[in-house]
């Protein structure tokens, strides 16, 4: 992407991440006790634990993200610093783990709006390889919007995502299709028609283990899938029960029903 372009997503990304924390935040406080201890769509977890699990997320790449934005070698990523941070910040009781939150997001958002184009296309190295740093931004935004969503279907069945963000992130989830593609493959093309803002076709290809995900039409998909924006990016997240949205008809498919029920196992989620 160029730099102007990555400059003005990372700054749209960044708007739809604080609307994603000031939601989730008020939730919480109006909720009180009884959301706080609630469960979410994630096993054993609490919104006390998704929210825990939030506030380590803008730490646990810090080291490697200031050291790229000043230009220096990033230090060696310590797979265990995100279970050392989550331990600390499960100690700290309701409001002081929301205030917090919002303290450490506000500062995290604003560094990030303060880097120019150029820093922001500098290669961010992750486990899963390297990213432009503009793009840690998305996994703010991802973060804030998915947790959300797993704390609201604990208790609402027909929970959706927050439709601003939906375009955003349906944008990101094409970008990282590849890398959350951690199930089983299944050799194929498919074709995913997203309907609504900021959709379109999107063609998945898998071969061997190599996965790719690219906007615009297949030839001849195995299987043509044809869904909205919300249903697309909570497939890509292992958040979809994609047989039940089929068998409802939110989900339509042309061609093999077989293949295109393989898409859950290839996102399981993560």
């Amino acid at each position: 992407m160029e730099q102007p372009r990555l400059q003005e997503s990372v700054r749209n990304i960044i708007r739809a991440a604080r609307d994603e924390l000031a939601a989730l935040v008020g939730e919480q406080r109006v909720g009180g006790e009884a959301a706080w201890n609630a469960p979410t769509y994630c096993p054993g977890w609490t919104a006390r634990d998704a929210v825990v699990h939030l506030r380590m997320v803008p730490d646990a790449l810090e080291d490697q993200i200031r050291a790229v934005a000043a230009g220096t070698p990033p230090p060696p990523f310590d797979p265990a610093r995100p279970q050392v941070l989550t331990a600390r910040f499960a100690t700290l009781p309701r409001e002081e783990l929301l205030a917090d939150l919002e303290r450490a997001y506000a500062a995290d958002f604003a560094f990030f709006e303060g880097l120019n184009a150029e820093v922001l296309a500098r290669p961010l190295p992750l486990p899963i390889g390297p990213i432009p740093l503009g793009y840690a931004s998305a996994i703010r935004l991802d973060e804030l919007a998915l947790h959300r969503w797993d704390i609201r279907a604990g208790l609402d069945p027909n929970a959706r995502l927050r439709p601003e963000s939906v375009p955003l992130l349906a944008m990101i989830l094409t970008i990282a299709a590849p890398s959350l593609a951690q199930g089983e493959k299944t050799d194929g093309v498919w074709q995913l028609d997203v309907d609504g803002p900021g959709g379109g076709p999107v063609t998945l290809r898998v071969q061997g283990d190599q996965v790719t995900a690219t906007p615009g039409r297949a030839e001849r998909p195995d299987a043509r899938l044809s869904l909205d924006g919300d249903a697309y990016v909570r497939l890509g997240w292992g958040r979809l029960d994609l047989a039940a949205e089929i068998a409802r008809g939110r989900v339509r498919v042309e061609g093999d029903q077989a293949r295109a029920l393989a898409l859950q196992r290839l996102f399981p989620g993560v």
